[in-house]
């Protein structure tokens, strides 16, 4: 999502469009700020959108007040960048049992030859983290796990170089 602009609604989502990191500043709502963690010294009133923005330790931010929809675009456009983007690690049999013995599956099985299971413990919404094994090859990565097209795939260890 594309927000050049600061948007500004009565309701929703409080975002640096510069920093963000997956998780808002904090709400607006009726066009009021509710308090944050990082303005203590404003925790007894709540502030305007207009002067939460124009506070001295919000300049050098871009601020932005989404609506649910936004935020949800937004927040996918994230998530797409910071997980399911980057490419896979390459990790050690020993770290691939690891991760298979202390969490439990959520899911797990064989592909085209490539044996995988998806660690049930959530790093945030239906994002986990993927091991997979293919030739003695051991990868992980974070994927949706309920879109299998972020899920690794026996073509994404033709892609690894292996030292």
């Amino acid at each position: 999502m594309n927000l050049s602009m600061p948007t500004f609604a009565t309701n929703g989502y409080v975002v640096d469009l510069i920093t963000f990191d997956g998780i808002p500043i904090t709400l607006a709502i009726n066009n009021v700020v509710t308090c944050t963690r990082d303005m203590s010294e404003n925790k007894d009133r709540n502030l305007t959108v207009e002067e939460f923005v124009d506070h001295p330790r919000n300049q050098h931010r871009q601020i932005a007040v989404l609506d649910d929809a936004a935020y949800d675009t937004y927040l996918a456009s994230y998530h797409q960048k910071a997980y399911f983007d980057k490419p896979p690690e390459l990790i050690t049999k020993a770290c691939f049992i690891k991760y298979l013995e202390v969490m439990p599956a959520l899911r797990q099985g064989t592909k085209l030859g490539m044996t995988y299971f998806l660690v049930a413990e959530p790093l945030t919404g239906s994002i986990v983290r993927m091991c997979a094994q293919y030739n003695g090859v051991y990868l992980t990565k974070w994927v949706d796990y309920l879109a299998p097209d972020t899920w690794l795939t026996p073509h994404a260890f033709r892609q690894v170089e292996v030292s």
